[in-house]
């Protein structure tokens, strides 16, 4: 570390940097070069992948997110998938679902999409051009925490896919339900969801709710618009 006397720089300069500490202006040496660890690499290298798939994953999720250019939430999303990948050798990860990682993940960060809904939902892929959401018979009043003046209930489910080594654009898709909020049941179903599940594709199934007023408008408190994860697979 050396002094600067006369003449005062601040900033970079070829291998030296120029800055002020403790009211004296300094200089250093850059390092010829930062060494990083295998599992730094390897880190870094999945959070490469986890942020271009996230990228594509969210265009096709746009249908059900409450807010779609949230950098906090955006940034959250890919993290979540790096840490599902860990120090894994993406290009040797086997198939795998669901991935218990990523079931839950909110696209909100105000409200769990569980503290609003408690349909019991049953997702499965036992094909590999489409996936399989059963619905139990339930009763909207008793497994929805609405606002006061919700009438009817606007359920969107969307499917997204993406190779997770290249992060290609595959298929998405999106299906909504629509129910009034009563004391009636409603009948059990199951929705096919048609998908491009190739080998090495990355999909995700989201869900969002919208109560809806009597004047058919949605709720647009962040408190009432929960997103999230239902389940995710790598094929």
């Amino acid at each position: 570390m050396a002094v600067q006397t006369e003449i005062y720089l601040s900033g970079k300069l070829n291998n030296l940097v120029f800055y002020k500490s403790g009211g004296q202006n300094l200089v250093r040496t850059m390092p010829a070069s930062v060494m990083q660890s295998t599992n730094t690499k390897i880190r870094s290298r999945n959070f490469g992948l986890a942020a271009a798939a996230g990228k594509v994953l969210r265009s096709h999720l746009a249908p059900v997110l409450p807010f779609p250019k949230d950098k906090k939430i955006q940034s959250l999303f890919s993290g979540a998938i790096a840490r599902w990948l860990g120090l894994a050798d993406a290009a040797a990860l086997p198939p795998q679902q669901p991935i218990a990682a990523l079931v839950g993940f909110s696209f909100n960060t105000s409200i769990v999409f569980t503290d609003r809904c408690k349909i019991p939902f049953t997702v499965s892929s036992n094909y590999l051009n489409e996936v399989q959401l059963h619905l139990p018979a339930f009763i909207p009043a008793e497994v929805f925490a609405a606002p006061t003046a919700t009438k009817q209930i606007e359920l969107s489910f969307s499917l997204a896919c993406c190779g997770l080594l290249q992060a290609d654009d595959r298929k998405g898709y999106t299906k909504k339900l629509t129910m009034p909020y009563d004391n009636q049941l409603q009948p059990a179903q199951t929705l096919l969801l048609p998908a491009d599940m190739q080998q090495g594709t990355f999909a995700v199934l989201a869900a969002a709710i919208h109560f809806m007023n009597e004047q058919e408008q949605a709720d647009g408190r962040a408190e009432f618009l929960p997103a999230g994860l239902l389940w995710a697979g790598y094929y």
